[in-house]
């Protein structure tokens, strides 16, 4: 299937159990996934407790010099967007 670059507001739906545009041409979605490692989700990581009290643990255990490395890493290497290192404590 050749790349093509369609208008904005072209929508995608299903069609049998392919994902077609408004015209009804396939659609082939690619992308990166990147779930729990830009959202530290609980289901994600099978630890309990919200991303907040992960990061404050990880901070007590870490230190602050090994925690700010840790996710200026996670920035560097998995967003496109800066990761916050705040904490709630």
């Amino acid at each position: 299937m050749a790349s093509t670059t369609h208008k904005a507001s072209a929508c995608l739906r299903v069609q049998g159990t392919s994902i077609v545009d408004g015209d009804g041409n396939q659609v082939i979605l690619k992308g990166c996934a990147t779930g729990g490692h830009t959202n530290m989700e609980n289901f994600i990581t099978g630890y309990p407790g919200h991303e907040s009290e992960m990061r404050a643990a990880m901070l007590e255990v870490l230190g602050r010099e090994k925690y700010d490395f840790f996710f200026d890493k996670v920035s560097l290497f998995c967003s496109a967007v800066p990761v916050s290192r705040s904490t709630t404590s």
